[in-house]
């Protein structure tokens, strides 16, 4: 916003500034929005595995040439409290000087996803003093880490026992939990040899 002045006397203007390109007269309101994303699988889902890493793109309109510390944590959605991996909260900070009024830079965490399947968690930014992010249902913000459990039954009488005959068949039960709505998957099913482990 730039903020126009205009002097008059006698119902007459006798004096007036108003450049759009004078930057002490501009006010600035910060906004910054996030796109998060892991690279392992290109996606919001990401598998739950000892070394993780997420990218959050930070779309910002802040002052240029101006230095800006951007400070994000991850959060579990269904708390909504600060996500903790062995009683330490995630953070990630970076610190940058803007060219331009718009533009993106990018926020990486890594974290020991190992315990997260079946989570969902959602980044957030709280720097209050210039801009902040913080809405848990912000489906940008989200990544996923989705969880399936089966039970296999005998085909016939549901019981976990069929008997060895010419045609049989096993019906398996997917539970999910985290999958993002909307999207199509397919589930790929293999019988195992227990004994071999094949």
């Amino acid at each position: 916003t730039v903020v126009f002045e205009s002097v008059t006397q006698d119902k007459k203007e006798i004096a007036v500034h108003a450049d759009l390109e004078d930057e002490g007269q501009q006010i600035f309101f910060p906004e910054i929005a996030t796109q998060a994303n892991c690279p392992d699988t290109n996606t919001q889902m990401a598998v739950p595995k000892k070394e993780l890493t997420i990218t959050d793109t930070v779309s910002y309109h802040l002052i240029p040439n101006k230095e800006y510390k951007l400070t994000g944590t991850l959060m579990d959605k269904k708390s909504g409290k600060p996500l903790q991996i062995d009683g330490k909260e995630i953070t990630s900070e970076l610190t940058f000087t803007p060219e331009d009024a718009e533009g993106t830079v990018e926020l990486s965490f890594t974290l020991d996803a190992t315990a997260l399947a079946g989570k969902t968690i959602v980044v957030s930014y709280q720097d209050k003093e210039v801009a902040f992010h913080t809405q848990i249902d912000d489906d940008p913000q989200t990544i996923y880490f989705p969880e399936i459990k089966t039970t296999a039954k005998d085909g016939k009488d549901g019981d976990q026992e069929v008997l060895a005959e010419k045609e049989t068949s096993i019906i398996d039960t997917v539970s999910y939990k985290d999958l993002v709505t909307g999207l199509t998957y397919r589930v790929v099913g293999t019988l195992m040899d227990k004994e071999t482990g094949k």
